[in-house]
């Protein structure tokens, strides 16, 4: 009995620790984003140009400007380069 309760608190610490690390790379990506965003915004580069920049479709870079829920997440690796991109960016 008491190896039944053991594992089921195992469970549901692994539970939590999952959801809580899920949660911060969550959060960790979506400032990404909007830090990308905000440097296109600063250095009035269009949609167009930062589909250029980035490799990513016009579709899937309005997609990423959608608030939390139903955000299209890209591969972190692409916004990183992106980003890099857009602070060098002299246009």
């Amino acid at each position: 009995m008491s190896l039944l309760i053991s594992g089921k608190i195992w469970f549901m610490i692994t539970y939590l620790l999952l959801l809580g690390i899920t949660k911060y790379y969550s959060v960790k990506r979506n400032k990404e984003l909007n830090y990308m965003w905000q440097l296109a915004k600063e250095k009035n580069i269009s949609l167009i140009t930062l589909s250029e920049l980035s490799n990513m479709g016009q579709l899937d870079l309005k997609a990423t400007q959608r608030e939390e829920s139903g955000r299209y997440l890209p591969p972190r690796q692409l916004v990183r380069q992106t980003i890099e991109k857009l602070e060098n960016y002299k246009g």
